[in-house]
């Protein structure tokens, strides 16, 4: 049985949707696989910088600190190209402070 690992990331990501699709999940159509990386400092100065921008209610600088690349795609209505062109509007709040 292949581990999800060494699979392709578009297989990868189109695995993910089918698996959310047969657990019930039919809203669950796309799946946008990323390889986030930090960019400098240490987590100390990381968690100071998003502690700063929560209590200033401000987004979190997550691209001055973490490199985001988008690596593999699965989707019925875009392709990978318009994906990755939305991905600031598609990464919430919620999600960039979650990083």
């Amino acid at each position: 049985m292949e581990t999800s690992s060494v699979l392709p990331p578009e297989r990868l990501a189109e695995r993910i949707v089918r698996h959310f699709q047969s657990e019930g999940f039919a809203g669950i159509s796309e799946a946008l696989i990323v390889r986030i990386a930090l960019r400098k400092g240490e987590r100390t100065a990381v968690e100071a910088a998003f502690a700063a921008a929560l209590q200033d209610q401000a987004l979190p600088p997550v691209h001055e600190w973490f490199e985001i690349r988008a690596v593999g795609h699965f989707a019925d209505f875009r392709d990978f190209a318009a994906a990755k062109s939305a991905i600031q509007t598609d990464f919430t709040v919620p999600l960039r402070r979650g990083i």
